[in-house]
């Protein structure tokens, strides 16, 4: 089911602007039974599905429906929320809810309009302003696809996009529908309506549409109007209220022409208004900007002359229809004017202009959307995840691990029948007697040949290896469906392709839930480290899972998925440095659910010691091994599969993850609001040393920016003497570590931030035991 939102037309009843874009399209993609319309109760704190109606706008405006509440609980993975309303004025927080739907795996559609305040903030009302921008990087960041309503802004919010998270995403051009014409409007009290407006039906007039704002730029038209002396017609501006026009409305008010051949209508009707367009003499707006200008484009449906600005998306929706200004010279405006009242056949032309352009019906622009989504809706077939993964690609610079993982290969993993490898130029032929002796089929491609120079020798290791895969796998010898391995991966047990592939669901192995909460080698982070966090960062920021896939084990890719996603988040290179491993398997699960089976990692000495770090996720057996060659890391032996040291392993790592996991029912937590921190305990008690390593949950209570977290342990007697500070990110972190002293004793554990020049501090108690 598709739920489209109207929640701002529904509670605020307007007609005009974007509410009339969201009652055509609801008249008819309310006819598909795939779509559901939903306002936001905010009494209930739910949102309501709108049914049992006749005629849509009827619904809205006349409450001629019943209303059922939409339980979140049922909305799947087969489900889309599409936001087509003003969605940053109704209040809901778009970054909460796109959230929570994509942990559902609900996809996010919406329809764009505008960028206006972040184009020129002065357009816009203040409030507007921070709504807005809050709601943009929203939908840039969550959405799996944004309409727009012109190429122009289409272009535009690509443009932010890409500036803002480095990643475009996927859209299509939508055209508008005008509004019904004279022939197709009741005419019945067209007699009744010019008694009503003959004041002004006594000359020619000049018609503009929209609410008055600083973006229409009226006090250009009023300008051009007054200094031109056009006496010979009216000027008619038909729109209602906006913001920051005190001056502009006084200025209207107080001229002499006011209501004699200067008129403004601020509360005017569809009927109304398809009756003033078909007496008017021209159409003009001078506008700073449009997404897409639907006066301009009604205008034209009714066969008047046209007059636009060159702002935004106007020259692009009237083509060679209408005559186009240049903002900077007004004076073409004042020519233009002149010359339709003063000269009858350039007039004439217009008319012809206009009456020639053939506009999109508002049945047109829904079967757009309808098709759009469609294929959105069958993106998954056009991936081959059938076909068997028999190619077994591998990143290696030491010819000895490689020769004792790919042995492995052969005598464990039998449906592997071919290998790509990935190497320096030097290395060449040292690899290939190993590929030979082998008797696998084998495609032998080298560093140099895929990156420059300079990135071999600048990019660290993990940026390195995340540009290397991404060319990698776009080779033409790459098959469709391969195993992906680094040359420290042993297969110690028979494995056949089903540990693989189902069908066309592909197993994927994760070692980590949270890449969030990721400690790694804290408190001396390494390049590694740092590209999980910077993962787990980038994924949250567009609503995808965190788990952590670099389960240090062979994985299946799909090549066609893999290349897709690599090249829309790793072309920017603020980007570069993340693990390719979760972002591909945490957008490619999300994308496409039935396709992946997530599955709990089998890798043995991953970490190489228990006690490096605490893995939340207990391993399902042990089908590969995490090869090190110094004892020091782990495990320097090719283990058995049924050996005492993987007995010994999995214990050790059971009774490490019991350290950090007993006292679950009582979790360590430091609730942050405005004006305080508090710990929800006055005493810690920890085991000492850095094995004990513990998190304490940051719980924020407030929407305000908090910066800088200090957490200071001290000594509280004179038996002990060790010192400790470090510094959190409380905007990126929902944790942060507790690194018990090594040695046992009383200590305070304080932390402290800077928030609207208050100094805020939590102290607690710390007791270490051995």
């Amino acid at each position: 089911m598709i739920y489209i939102n109207v929640t701002s037309t529904y509670t605020t009843k307007r007609r005009t602007g974007i509410q009339r874009v969201v009652i055509n399209l609801g008249e008819h993609l309310s006819k598909d039974k795939r779509f559901c319309f939903v306002t936001y109760d905010y009494k209930l704190h739910a949102f309501l599905k709108i049914i049992n109606f006749t005629s849509f706008s009827d619904a809205i405006y006349e409450g001629d429906c019943e209303l059922l509440i939409l339980k979140a609980s049922k909305l799947t993975s087969d489900d889309s929320f599409f936001d087509i309303d003003a969605a940053w004025s109704d209040g809901i927080d778009r970054h909460v809810l796109y959230s929570n739907l994509k942990e559902r795996g609900v996809k996010i559609i919406n329809l764009h309009y505008d960028s206006v305040p972040i184009v020129n903030a002065a357009w816009s009302h203040a409030n507007t302003v921070i709504r807005y921008t809050k709601f943009f990087h929203a939908k840039i960041a969550y959405s799996d696809f944004i309409f727009s309503i012109s190429q122009f802004v289409k272009d535009e919010i690509d443009d932010f996009s890409q500036k803002f998270l480095g990643v475009p995403k996927p859209g299509a051009v939508i055209p508008l529908g005008p509004l019904p014409t004279v022939d197709e409007s009741d005419v019945s009290n067209f007699a009744t309506l010019e008694q009503k407006f003959e004041h002004l039906l006594n000359k020619p007039f000049f018609v503009a549409v929209g609410t008055l704002e600083p973006r229409k730029n009226y006090e250009l038209l009023l300008k051009i109007y007054n200094d031109s002396g056009i006496s010979q017609a009216n000027l008619v501006m038909i729109g209602r209220e906006g913001w920051n026009v005190d001056n502009l409305i006084s200025d209207i008010k107080s001229s002499e022409k006011y209501n004699k051949s200067i008129f403004w209508l601020s509360d005017v009707n569809d009927e109304e208004l398809a009756f003033l367009y078909s007496k008017c003499y021209a159409y003009i707006t001078t506008s700073h900007y449009e997404g897409y200008g639907l006066p301009a484009l009604e205008s034209l449906s009714f066969g008047i002359p046209t007059i636009v600005s060159n702002g935004g998306a106007l020259p692009e929706v009237v083509g060679d229809a209408a005559e186009v200004f240049d903002l900077a010279k007004p004076e073409q405006l004042a020519n233009i004017m002149k010359r339709i009242i003063a000269e009858p056949d350039y007039r004439e032309s217009l008319i012809l202009k206009a009456k020639a352009y053939i506009s999109p019906s508002w049945s047109d622009v829904a079967e757009t959307i309808i098709d759009n989504i469609k294929k959105i809706e069958a993106h998954a077939g056009d991936y081959d995840f059938l076909s068997k993964a028999e190619q077994i690609v591998y990143i290696s610079i030491d010819p000895i691990k490689f020769g004792l993982s790919l042995h492995s290969v052969v005598e464990r993993m039998r449906f592997v029948n071919s290998v790509v490898l990935l190497t320096k130029k030097s290395l060449y032929d040292d690899f290939e007697r190993i590929l030979i002796d082998s008797g696998l089929k084998y495609n032998i491609i080298t560093d140099e040949e895929l990156l420059s120079e300079q990135e071999i020798s600048v990019l660290d290791h993990q940026t390195r290896n995340t540009l290397l895969r991404q060319k990698l796998y776009q080779q033409d010898f790459i098959s469709a469906n391969f195993i992906s391995s680094d040359d420290d991966y042993i297969a110690i047990k028979d494995i056949g392709s089903e540990f693989y592939q189902n069908g066309e669901s592909h197993n994927c192995y994760y070692y980590s839930n949270n890449l969030e909460s990721w400690l790694g080698s804290y408190p001396q982070k390494t390049s590694y480290d740092n590209g999980l966090i910077k993962t787990g960062i980038l994924l949250k920021s567009f609503g995808y899972d965190t788990k952590a896939f670099s389960s240090h084990m062979p994985q299946i890719i799909n090549k066609k998925l893999v290349n897709e996603i690599y090249n829309l988040y790793l072309t920017d290179a603020r980007n570069h440095g993340v693990d390719e491993w979760s972002l591909y398997f945490n957008i490619a699960k999300f994308e496409m659910p039935d396709n992946f089976s997530v599955q709990k990692y089998q890798t043995l000495s991953w970490p190489g010691n228990a006690t490096d770090w605490v893995s939340d996720v207990a391993q399902e057996g042990f089908s590969f091994q995490n090869y090190y060659d110094s004892s020091e890391h782990g495990i320097s032996e090719i283990v058995a599969e049924n050996s005492d040291k993987i007995i010994a392993y999995r214990d050790e790592m059971e009774f490490m993850r019991s350290l950090e996991l007993s006292d679950s029912s009582h979790p360590l937590l430091l609730g942050i609001s405005s004006d305080r921190l508090a710990f929800n305990r006055t005493e810690f008690v920890v085991k000492a040393g850095r094995q004990s390593l513990r998190r304490i949950l940051v719980i924020k209570k407030t929407s305000d920016t908090i910066g800088k977290i200090y957490v200071k342990i001290s000594p509280a007697d004179e038996a002990v003497d060790e010192n400790y500070l470090t510094i959190v990110d409380a905007e990126h972190s929902n944790w942060f570590p507790l690194n018990p002293p090594n040695n046992a004793g009383n200590y305070f554990i304080e932390c402290s931030c800077e928030h609207n020049g208050v100094n805020l501090v939590s102290k607690a108690k710390l007791t270490v035991i051995q």
